[in-house]
């Protein structure tokens, strides 16, 4: 892959190629033909993300806040993590501690700064590590977790046994922790639950590690699947979700827009940085580096991404509540369009 890669650079053939699709891809997102969803899975694929590698796995963002309340209220802002912002810098006044580290590397010219350039997060918010720490009770990826972990579970306290924990660790307390999420957090109740009977362990407060545990918002995984999903396709979400994009897939990925925008991850974790010439040991140490940290998809955009069409927003959110409720602990979720649902012709 490597000389691949090196001798079409030297021939000067652009490494990132952006598919012809997107910007009919983007129209039709931002004229409500594609859901949230949707448009998320196919940005990851025109940046080389691909659910057939765990280093390069589709990439999707938090969008709740709120894993405590006994009820949950998708209408409001308060619900739902700021979009505009990276997940490690969701706390007022987070981005303090990740500026100095910045500061401490440019500033030092002959250490890593020096070689390869500051950063403000030695992880990635996507890797090999954090897929399988998901997937974990999901065969294959057990056994594929098992081997990344060198024979062993991770310790029970570190692995993903409750929501709102891996919540406040990303968003708050782990300045290490900086992980979004994956595409089947929104579909597949499954990977929430202890089907295969795997030991894993004991937190160091005595309790057992089996079941992910749910917000008491939802009563199981499936419940919660459904309400998550829906919270990313609310009008909410639709409205702010083109400011993730910028940082993940757009114009605040690189340069100095990354730097102001506290998005700005190790250097080697860039496509660009991975097609330098280098000798054998170097690029051992960059291959090692990439499997640690992860990658950065390909930048798609240049420059502000387009927001949704303020008409379809204001539509959604004006949208009369259902005539039953679907959650009993939620507000602002609906029904489908299905002949017999609740307000649809029987």
């Amino acid at each position: 892959r490597t000389q691949i890669i090196s001798t079409l650079t030297r021939a000067n053939v652009p490494s990132q190629v952006k598919s012809a699709n997107l910007p009919v891809t983007t129209k039709l997102w931002r004229q409500g033909h594609l859901t949230n969803f949707q448009y998320l899975m196919e940005l990851n694929r025109l940046s080389g993300r691909t659910l057939n590698d765990l280093m390069q796995y589709p990439v999707f963002p938090w969008v709740l806040a709120d894993y405590t309340s006994p009820h949950l209220n998708l209408t409001i802002p308060d619900t739902f993590r700021s979009l505009r912002k990276p997940i490690a810098v969701q706390k007022e006044g987070s981005c303090a501690r990740y500026r100095q580290n910045y500061n401490i590397l440019a500033a030092d010219g002959s250490g890593l700064g020096g070689l390869m350039g500051p950063y403000h997060y030695a992880s990635h918010y996507s890797n090999t590590g954090i897929v399988l720490h998901f997937l974990v009770r999901l065969p294959p990826f057990t056994g594929e977790f098992i081997k990344f972990q060198d024979g062993n579970f991770d310790l029970p306290d570190r692995s993903f046994h409750k929501l709102a924990t891996s919540w406040l660790m990303a968003s708050e307390v782990s300045a290490s922790d900086v992980k979004e999420l994956i595409p089947q957090l929104f579909y597949l109740p499954e990977l929430f639950v202890n089907k295969e009977g795997f030991n894993l362990g004991r937190r160091q407060n005595g309790e057992e590690v089996s079941d992910v545990e749910m917000p008491e918002w939802s009563k199981d995984p499936r419940t919660f699947v459904k309400i998550h999903r829906q919270a990313l396709e609310s009008p909410l979400v639709r409205q702010e979700l083109s400011h993730w994009i910028d940082l993940v897939f757009g114009y605040k990925q690189t340069g100095q827009e990354a730097v102001d925008a506290v998005n700005v991850f190790h250097p080697a974790t860039y496509p660009t940085n991975q097609t330098q010439e280098m000798d054998e040991l170097e690029a051992m140490a960059r291959q090692t580096m990439i499997e640690t940290y992860g990658q950065t998809p390909l930048q798609l955009f240049s420059s502000v991404h387009p927001l949704p069409l303020a008409d379809l927003v204001r539509q959604e959110r004006s949208n009369s509540p259902p005539p039953l409720p679907v959650v009993g602990t939620v507000t602002g979720m609906t029904w489908g369009s299905y002949v017999g649902a609740p307000g649809m012709p029987a």
